[in-house]
């Protein structure tokens, strides 16, 4: 039978070791002369041990007790008057967990940047009602109230305006890391109402959800304004210009859902009774200008009869672009225009349109240099003034489709000589992978717009190295 194995014996460590072994760091058999001392023919040497009388070890005691005790004292001190601190702190009122601190500078900073990139876009307040309100908020110091809530929202624009301007990312797994999340949240509460500033507080909530594609929340907002809008305007509410302001608004924003398929409110049965803004104290007359001109090329392309009126082009801007409002006009005015030479233009490719020969011939010119300045004015936009898109996600939708219609008309060999009159095949390629990058970044959910433009581009030729091409102009 196997016997157990025996326990290791412990090795033994020399507890005072010669001089040369503890110079060397070897071990020592604590012999006089030790082992390898003797091997190594050194002379061995042992220290001679320190004796500390009784009373030195005494007194060295006392002197360490003492200094402890007062460093336990000092400790002891700290420990009552931080008890003390917290105690005080404990009776005074805490703020709740959500709690925003509404700083004056943070306050005037973030509505500055609404100012600069939103409001010149949609200025649905003027710069004297917005005052007051900041007014309010900075004399209250919280979100208790409708007036204060608009304030809030405004600053959750003027956040996002900041992150992008400073590229600065968040963090999708926590929704209050998002640019302006904290003030939107506290505003939320204080949006149910029928009054003039909860539609706009609506409108500003659909502005802010639409800056992160939050679509179903952008759109409920967008139709909750649209709805109290048309109450008031079935009450015979006086037409002021904070309500009409607040109708071509919620009109201008609702055409965009609707390319997206999303019911309508039924706001726009209104538009013939609603006059275009005017003038008034507090908006720049360039931003009300652009904002009236907006409305009325829209509302002009949506009535237009395309067999009765072939529709000229009248470019709102059609010197360079100097600013962002002009910009956007160009970029609203062909978006436009295109969404409507787009039905006819789709006719022409199918060849189901009953049309002549001269009203195709100008159609397809007409139409397809909307469809290139839409495109073209999307990628200025969104390359040098990308603040100016308030929901990008549509635009870029629409931006797709645009370029899809474009790679159609390329593709039919008797319509692609139009085509090629006003750009060329190269630049045609360049604006394809301009349209899918810019797509695919304004959202994850546009990526079968991005397949379908690939799809097709690859049909063309055109993702191929140089396809054939016939001079044109870009």
């Amino acid at each position: 039978m196997l016997q157990p194995n025996p326990p290791p014996e412990k090795v033994h460590r020399a507890r005072v070791a010669c001089n040369e072994c503890r110079r060397l760091r070897r071990k020592c058999d604590e012999a006089s002369p030790c082992s390898a001392c003797i091997i190594n023919r050194t002379t061995c040497a042992y220290r001679e041990p320190r004796i500390v009388s009784p009373e030195a070890r005494l007194k060295n005691l006392i002197a360490t007790v003492a200094e402890q005790g007062k460093t336990i004292s000092a400790l002891t001190g700290r420990l009552h008057a931080l008890e003390e601190a917290a105690a005080s702190q404990a009776k005074q009122p805490q703020p709740p967990k959500d709690f925003v601190a509404f700083d004056t500078a943070v306050v005037h900073k973030l509505v500055n940047g609404y100012m600069k990139h939103i409001h010149i876009i949609h200025p649905i307040l003027s710069r004297s009602e917005i005052g007051r309100l900041v007014g309010i908020l900075l004399e209250n110091r919280s979100c208790a109230s409708i007036d204060t809530a608009l304030v809030c929202l405004m600053m959750a624009l003027g956040e996002v305006c900041e992150s992008r301007l400073s590229d600065r990312r968040h963090h999708e797994s926590s929704p209050m890391s998002t640019p302006g999340m904290p003030f939107f949240s506290k505003a939320v509460s204080q949006l149910p109402g029928n009054t003039i500033l909860h539609i706009q507080g609506n409108i500003l909530a659909a502005l802010y959800c639409a800056q992160f594609r939050m679509l179903p929340n952008s759109y409920g907002h967008l139709r909750t304004a649209s709805e109290w809008i048309q109450v008031h305007l079935q009450n015979g509410t006086r037409l002021d210009s904070a309500l009409i302001l607040a109708f071509w608004t919620c009109s201008q924003l609702e055409s965009e859902f609707l390319v997206l398929g999303y019911p309508s409110s039924g706001l726009s049965q209104y538009e013939d009774q609603v006059p275009p803004p005017e003038p008034q104290d507090g908006i720049q007359d360039e931003i009300l200008n652009h904002y009236i001109c907006d409305i009325v090329q829209s509302r002009k392309i949506r009535s237009s009869d395309m067999r009765d009126q072939l529709l000229e082009f009248n470019d709102p801007v059609s010197f360079p672009v100097t600013n962002i409002l002009q910009a956007r006009s160009r970029a609203t005015y062909h978006h436009t225009l295109a969404v409507v030479y787009c039905r006819v233009l789709r006719d022409i490719l199918n060849g189901s349109g009953n049309f002549s020969k001269g009203e195709i011939e100008k159609l397809l010119s007409d139409g397809t240099q909307a469809l290139v300045h839409s495109v073209t004015a999307f990628q200025l936009i969104v390359g040098k003034l990308k603040l100016v898109v308030t929901n990008v996600y549509i635009t870029a939708y629409m931006t797709s489709m645009n370029m899809m219609a474009l790679l159609e008309i390329y593709q039919n060999p008797d319509f692609r000589p139009i085509l090629l009159k006003f750009i060329s095949t190269g630049s045609i390629q360049i604006l394809l992978r301009q349209t899918a990058d810019l797509t695919q970044l304004a959202s994850p959910e546009l990526s079968e717009c991005v397949n379908n433009l690939t799809a097709l581009a690859q049909r063309t030729g055109l993702l191929h190295t140089t396809p054939p091409d016939t001079p044109g102009s870009d």
